[in-house]
């Protein structure tokens, strides 16, 4: 009688889940935003018919081979039975002696060892993730969070948490570093920056991303073992996931996304561990706890996104079975004591336990929800729901980058199955925490693919090699198995020979200019030296706005709202008059606001496309002084500061070299700040593989002053108020 009370629920609770499938899996595979008034759509270029034409006609022809390449092979596979029956067996097996199999069982191959799993999913991700970082990225980061996060990595291989805001901050400003009483740090959290800063220490910063990479692989390995899963199914899933293009692209680069999936899978197996021990252990609690509660301290939604699911599941298990209650205690207590390292730090840096350097930095915008986004339109759901589109539309391109859709088989496989262990409940339901807390998310992620997904890589790996046994489960043809795992190698295959060369080829030429070696500046001709760095245009005029001291928020807002020749003319202006009160600034260059509507946005670029709207025929000398800084620019190239500070850290403090801005006219206040110094002008002199290297060039003030004058005769004539 329970059981029939139980049943309606049962099938509700079912229902529910497969629904949740459908609209993930649509979501995947439509182009549901593009169907929606408004922006921003996809972030894929129309039309898309193409795309599904390939699909269609590569799956086509993979299922086909498969199917042929099914009956080459042995009977049996690499498994593919679920985690529970998988768990059944081992637990038969432990009854007697656990080297000697029963009757009619195969004996354990190499998979079921210890040391060749380690050996092929441990050393050789590695090496592989290390090859793309030099080959994809020459070791550099690249993308502005990694070096913000490199540079604060600096920091803290120092010794220090923060350090002094520079005297004139306008040669040093990046958008992603705090100011804060008088103290300068990323907006980050600490997480990723101290696993960098033992890099930095040990001389090999490059290494973390890949070592990183590596332990998520071989956790994921050690996770599915310890649920009771077949060995050579656990090895071939890891072994998939190792392989997936699209997580060994981001394994291979400088961002904090697969460090924590790399400490979400490792607290997974620890608690797995602690909760099958017999008897439950406290010390792999607390290892699972504390693992967890280090992916919060890297990645906060990530980790908060796994770590509820994983609260909830060890609770539940310690209230049905008491032993497990000494696995509770470890990893309530491991768990805890990492939520107060990272409060403690919020205390120290931000002023408060409970705020982030990105709400200090940003605002309460900044935040998880519907509502004002620090800069670009409102969040609401439908925006939110369209940038999610877009996420599942790239992971399905990306994840295997084989010509069929990427996701189909692991959604095939969760829609047949007919039962879900804890194990796969527990990462669904966090899976499922990340899609949510990325819809309420007003930021877009699109750097690598959908990076805010890559929590989602392991779980379509581990469905993705089900998808043959579950088939085979369901039907009742053992063939089917056979033919799934083919499957599942061709996608990987093809993905390698058809769409992996061009991509990554593709993103080893991307961003050139912050491809650039620093080893110049830490000469001896250098080590004394105040180094002026050619830094573009629009990153000359936003460090200017930044250092008059208005919110990061306000300073976003002038810059996508106001022509950048009217920004640069107005901010000379007011620096002339000697106007240093940020209200006083933001009260003068709003108005200059009125004609944003006529801005034209770079779609591609995200920044403003047009510097000189708003300027009419009379403003000859605002047009004269921007050619002027453009045609310089031109010259002499564009490079951002922040690639040489991820490098080298805060050349304002301490000893080494000074490295600054170009700021034209305004460097002779740095010069002077530093009379002792020697001053010489960064020059790309030639490139070395993908990156740039450069020669300090004296810089002679007799030979800039003509330059220097022409810039401020043309600022007291030009006017814009």
């Amino acid at each position: 009688m329970a059981a029939d009370r139980q049943s309606p629920t049962k099938d509700l609770a079912r229902l529910g889940f497969r629904a949740a499938v459908v609209v993930v899996a649509a979501l995947s595979l439509l182009p549901v935003a593009d169907w929606i008034p408004g922006e921003p759509g996809t972030n894929i270029p129309p039309p898309l018919w193409p795309t599904y034409a390939l699909w269609a006609l590569g799956f086509s022809l993979m299922a086909a081979v498969a199917w042929g390449a099914a009956k080459l092979l042995p009977g049996r596979g690499t498994g593919g039975a679920t985690s529970g029956r998988a768990r059944k067996r081992r637990k038969a097996r432990e009854k007697g002696d656990p080297r000697k199999p029963p009757p009619g069982e195969p004996r354990p191959g190499l998979l079921e060892s210890d040391w060749v799993p380690l050996l092929l999913l441990l050393v050789v991700p590695a090496l592989l993730y290390t090859r793309v970082t030099w080959g994809v990225f020459d070791g550099l980061p690249l993308h502005i969070d990694g070096m913000t996060q490199a540079l604060q990595a600096h920091i803290f291989a120092e010794g220090r948490l923060s350090v002094p805001v520079a005297t004139d901050p306008r040669f040093f400003s990046s958008s992603l570093m705090v100011e804060h009483a008088g103290r300068a740090f990323s907006q980050f959290p600490p997480g990723f920056s101290g696993l960098l800063a033992l890099g930095i220490v040990f001389g090999v910063p490059w290494m973390i991303p890949p070592l990183c990479g590596a332990l998520a692989v071989f956790a994921l390995y050690r996770l599915l073992r310890t649920n009771g899963e077949a060995g050579r199914t656990a090895f071939f899933t890891a072994a998939l996931f190792a392989l997936a293009p699209w997580f060994a692209v981001n394994a291979a680069s400088w961002m904090s996304h697969v460090p924590a999936v790399t400490f979400i899978l490792l607290g997974s197996a620890a608690l797995v561990a602690a909760m099958e021990a017999e008897p439950p252990s406290w010390l792999l609690g607390a290892l699972g706890g504390a693992a967890l509660g280090f992916a919060v301290v890297i990645r906060p939604l990530e980790g908060v996104a796994f770590g509820l699911p994983a609260t909830v599941w060890v609770v539940g298990r310690a209230w049905r079975d008491r032993p497990v209650r000494r696995a509770l205690a470890g990893f309530a207590g491991g768990g805890a004591l990492l939520a107060l390292v990272l409060m403690a730090y919020n205390q120290v840096q931000h002023g408060s336990p409970t705020m982030f350097g990105f709400e200090l930095q940003w605002g309460p915008e900044h935040g998880l929800g519907f509502h004002e986004a620090p800069w670009g339109p409102p969040h609401t759901f439908m925006r939110g729901l369209q940038l999610m589109n877009g996420y599942l539309l790239g992971l399905q391109l990306l994840y295997f980058d084989a010509p069929a859709p990427s996701l189909l088989l692991a959604f095939a496989a969760l829609l047949m199955v007919r039962r879900l262990d804890a194990l796969d409940r527990y990462l669904l339901a966090g899976c499922g925490l990340v899609i949510l807390g990325y819809i309420s998310f007003w930021g877009e992620g699109h750097d690598l693919g959908p990076r805010y997904l890559i929590p989602l890589a392991p779980v379509v790996a581990i469905w993705t090699v089900r998808f043959g046994g579950v088939l085979a489960e369901r039907t009742g043809r053992e063939p089917l198995r056979r033919w799934g795992q083919a499957f599942v190698v061709l996608f990987l295959v093809s993905g390698w020979i058809f769409g992996t060369p061009t991509r990554w080829f593709v993103y080893s030429r991307t961003d050139p200019l912050r491809r650039v070696d620093a080893r110049v500046l830490t000469t001896p001709r250098a080590r004394d030296a105040v180094v002026f760095v050619p830094s573009p245009w629009s990153i000359q005029v936003q460090a200017r706005l930044r250092a008059t001291g208005m919110s990061r928020q306000q300073a976003e807002w002038f810059y996508y709202r106001v022509g950048l020749c009217k920004l640069d003319v107005a901010l000379a202006q007011l620096e002339g008059r000697h106007v240093t009160d940020p209200d006083s600034v933001v009260a003068a260059l709003r108005p200059l606001a009125a004609d944003s509507a006529s801005m034209l946005i770079d779609r591609l670029a995200g920044t403003p496309g047009d510097p000189y709207t708003g300027l009419g025929e009379d403003h000859r000398a605002a047009r004269t002084l921007c050619e002027l800084r453009q045609s310089l620019e031109k010259d002499e190239g564009g490079y951002m500061l922040l690639p040489f500070a991820a490098q080298l850290g805060p050349t304002w403090t301490g000893a080494g070299a000074i490295v600054a801005h170009d700021l034209h006219e305004e460097d002779r206040r740095l010069m002077a700040a530093h009379p002792d110094r020697e001053a010489y002008f960064l020059k790309a002199v030639r490139l070395r593989g993908g990156v740039r290297e450069f020669a300090l060039e004296p810089l002679k003030p007799d030979s800039v002053q003509r330059v220097w004058g022409r810039f401020e005769e043309l600022e007291k004539e030009a006017s814009v108020f």
